[in-house]
């Protein structure tokens, strides 16, 4: 069995280029105003193209959708409603 590692609310530069460099497989970058963790500069995230995720709560898959394009994000972890169901997993795969 291999592991993965993510490193999660990352919100400045240098502490996501110091997960990286301990090998962190994947760097979490947190787009939620509410919580604690919430980067305010996802564009940071584009340096790290290969290994971020963009972890969102949102009304919408198309939310998430729109601002992983936007910055460069090729893995989400979405926080979608109930309703969004299998429709919003489909559209983000």
């Amino acid at each position: 069995m291999s592991l993965l590692a993510k490193v999660c609310g990352l919100t400045t530069a240098a502490d996501a280029t110091f997960a990286a460099a301990q090998g962190a497989d994947l760097l979490g970058f947190v787009s939620h105003p509410l919580s604690p963790r919430h980067c305010a500069d996802l564009s940071m995230a584009e340096a790290f193209a290969d290994r971020a995720v963009l972890v969102m709560v949102a009304e919408s898959a198309e939310m998430v959708l729109e601002t992983a394009q936007r910055h460069g994000f090729q893995r989400v972890q979405p926080y979608l409603p109930a309703v969004e169901g299998d429709r919003g997993i489909a559209l983000l795969r």
